[in-house]
């Protein structure tokens, strides 16, 4: 019911008043009260659809004033929460925090955020970090998928390693390191897992995207 959404927002916020003053001066006649506490109840139905409609264009408006700068923040906020739920060798780390997030900006710059391509890429990112932690030598299955990560994990990465492309030589680079984390963790080697710091771009508090219980605050 802020006052810079005009009019409408005033109208809200004097009808809801109105109300509650008609409330008072009813008490202690319950049906009274009754009637009137039904009366808040539309307005403020009312006036919440109102703002459920008001949802795209501030949406749309906010999207076009930051330009660019969305595709930055909507990578970054992703990749943050995979690795921030995860500890990961240092190399793994730098590579999502470098040539990786470049290549998602550009994924969201080219298909957008609700795309195939976009979730794709997310998928692939969760795939990476899990394929990292340690498994023990004695759990088939994890071995197993291990293997399958070793043999697929390489070349998905190369496919979605638009930062990089068409630069051949610079993607087998990137992608050898991931090889070599992925064949340590296959040998049952120490792989020196860390708590990789957040990406950090322009618009995202220190602390990360608020969380649903910030927003519902």
């Amino acid at each position: 019911w802020h006052w810079g959404l005009g009019g409408a927002a005033s109208n809200a916020l004097d009808g809801a008043r109105e109300a509650l003053e008609r409330c008072r001066r009813d008490f202690p006649s319950e049906p009274q009260v009754d009637e009137t506490l039904d009366l808040l109840s539309q307005k403020i139905q009312a006036h919440t659809t109102q703002l459920q409609r008001l949802d795209p264009v501030l949406l749309e408006r906010e999207q076009a004033t930051l330009g660019q700068d969305l595709s930055r923040l909507t990578a970054a906020v992703a990749l943050n929460e995979i690795i921030g739920a995860h500890l990961v060798p240092g190399s793994v780390a730098r590579f999502i925090k470098s040539d990786w997030f470049e290549s998602g900006v550009q994924i969201v710059e080219r298909h957008g955020h609700d795309s195939d391509e976009w979730q794709t890429f997310i998928n692939t990112t969760q795939l990476l970090v899990d394929a990292v932690q340690p498994v023990d030598n004695r759990d088939g299955q994890g071995q197993e998928r291990l293997q399958n990560a070793m043999h697929q994990l390489p070349n998905t990465l190369s496919r979605q390693l638009l930062s990089l492309q068409p630069d051949t030589d610079a993607i087998a680079g990137a992608i050898g390191l991931i090889e070599y984390a992925l064949l340590r963790n296959m040998r049952g080697e120490d792989l020196g897992l860390l708590e990789a710091e957040p990406i950090s771009v322009p618009g995202l508090p220190d602390g990360g995207a608020p969380s649903d219980v910030d927003l519902e605050q």
